[in-house]
């Protein structure tokens, strides 16, 4: 069996995946994409309110956000080189023309994040990717209207129009310039542009699950029920409970104290979960998104996924 080259994995295998609907392809994504600048050292963001509460006020409580914030370790370009397909980011304006990305703490400058895709893209042009704009904080809609622009500007000839709509299938793409895809959960502007998919296109359910069994029973129950002609989310994390962080804090990391501990361990059950799924579950597979993606892990995910769509064709 050749390598996998996860930078070029959808290039590689267009014979695979050239027939298959985008919205049925297995592609690998990842939530908060854009997480991997945060540090203790970061800003609380617009959307500390409803996920730090009354953390905020606390002694440390920066180092205590930021290790459950942050969730990825590598930045969005080297998440691309490793194979992801799916990009989660949320948004959020500060000051005269500076977007960031953020959860709980302001993470990275988003034009820089915008950047880094055209250059992976440009780098793989053959390579199709799913850009997820699902929240917004401190935006109006003069804030709505520079990021459209700027996007527009950035990618070009390369934004799909939504008129293809998710059925569209991965060769279709290819005869064309269109290899990005743009969600935006913003209709009262976003349906203006022909080129930004509104939300009816996609579906993403937060499982809300403290733990693996719990995450396990949703995801099937979520799969069982999806519609064949939407982008469909399986989203593979879990969220820790006020119980779980202040555990971690007291026992002095006998328990898990980051988000990255309890991430660690569940990207193996999830993996396990996918060799374990009925081939007519798997028929049903899309997107698999996933906290802490590493390289290690991208390359074992993306290894069952191709197998996947290999059973696809």
């Amino acid at each position: 069996m050749t390598t996998l080259r996860t930078k070029t994995w959808m290039t590689d295998n267009q014979s695979i995946l050239k027939d298959i609907p985008l919205c049925q392809v297995a592609l690998l994504g990842t939530h908060d994409s854009a997480t991997a600048a945060i540090s203790s050292r970061s800003s609380f963001g617009p959307d500390a309110a409803s996920k730090a509460g009354k953390w905020r006020f606390l002694p440390f409580s920066h180092i205590i956000s930021a290790r459950w914030g942050r969730t990825q370790p590598m930045v969005v370009y080297d998440q691309l080189k490793a194979g992801i397909r799916y990009l989660d980011l949320r948004t959020c304006y500060l000051r005269d023309f500076e977007f960031f990305t953020a959860h709980t703490l302001v993470s990275r400058n988003l034009l820089v994040v915008i950047e880094q895709i055209v250059r992976f893209q440009q780098e793989n042009p053959e390579e199709l990717i799913i850009l997820d704009f699902n929240h917004f904080y401190n935006m109006r809609e003069k804030e709505h209207l520079q990021l459209i622009n700027f996007i527009q500007r950035e990618f070009g000839d390369k934004l799909a129009l939504e008129t293809l709509t998710p059925e569209v299938t991965c060769g279709a793409l290819w005869k064309t310039t269109y290899r990005v895809i743009v969600l935006y959960k913003y209709r009262p502007i976003s349906r203006n542009y022909l080129w930004l998919w509104g939300n009816k296109y996609i579906r993403s359910s937060w499982p809300r699950a403290k733990h693996y069994q719990f995450l396990r029973t949703f995801l099937l129950k979520d799969l069982a029920h999806r519609n064949p002609k939407k982008f469909h989310v399986c989203q593979c994390i879990t969220t820790p409970s006020v119980w779980l962080v202040t555990r971690g804090i007291l026992t002095l990391g006998l328990y898990p104290n980051s988000l990255k501990r309890t991430e660690i361990k569940l990207n193996h059950h999830i993996l396990e979960w996918l060799r374990d799924l009925t081939e007519k579950q798997k028929q049903l597979l899309n997107i698999v998104m996933i906290d802490w993606a590493t390289h290690e892990v991208c390359a074992n995910f993306l290894v069952e996924l191709l197998a996947i769509n290999q059973r696809k064709k």
